[in-house]
């Protein structure tokens, strides 16, 4: 993947904002995809400045509902939810199948790779936890996901409500002017 320097990104985005040329223009003169220097552009426009290179980020599991739910209940699309957020629109995209074939728990963090080898010591036995106190955590986790889960659906039935209100009550008011 190309990595631009911030001084061509503030030079391609200070020509389109002077209305030097458009964004099809810029493409061909620096031989750049135009739909890169639009993902610039419409990041400065919502953030005010320019995106730079990234280091690997990580993200909790209330960030990733916070960017699904913002796509969800705003009319926006995919990019430019992922200019808001700073994110890539690749990423707003999986999280949303994620969360749509998954719900909540495909959203946390998991631990990639393989499981490391567990060498037993015979001096230290591990303590295992019995079946009743197991059984007691995954009932108190189960009832977390379920509980999280229905704050989450209430939220965005508040929100479509909300939504729905404010159009009803302007075409109410639009006939009485």
């Amino acid at each position: 993947m190309a990595k631009y320097s911030l001084e061509l990104k503030a030079e391609i985005i200070s020509k389109y904002n002077q209305g030097m040329a458009t964004s099809i223009q810029l493409a061909r003169e620096y031989n750049l995809n135009s739909r890169v220097i639009r993902s610039w552009i419409q990041t400065y426009r919502l953030q005010g400045k320019i995106r730079h290179s990234r280091n690997k980020r990580i993200f909790d599991t209330d960030f990733k509902l916070a960017v699904i739910d913002y796509y969800q209940t705003h009319e926006v699309t995919i990019a430019e939810v992922a200019a808001r957020f700073d994110l890539l629109p690749g990423q707003v995209s999986h999280w949303r199948t994620l969360f749509k074939t998954g719900g909540i728990e495909a959203l946390r963090p998991h631990q990639m790779g393989r499981k490391p080898k567990q060498m037993k010591s015979p001096k230290h036995p591990e303590k295992k936890p019995t079946s009743s106190e197991l059984s007691e955590n995954e009932r108190l986790k189960a009832e977390i996901t379920r509980l999280k889960k229905e704050l989450y659906d209430a939220r965005l039935d508040a929100a479509i409500l909300k939504k729905a209100a404010a159009l009803f009550w302007n075409s109410k008011h639009d006939g009485k002017r």
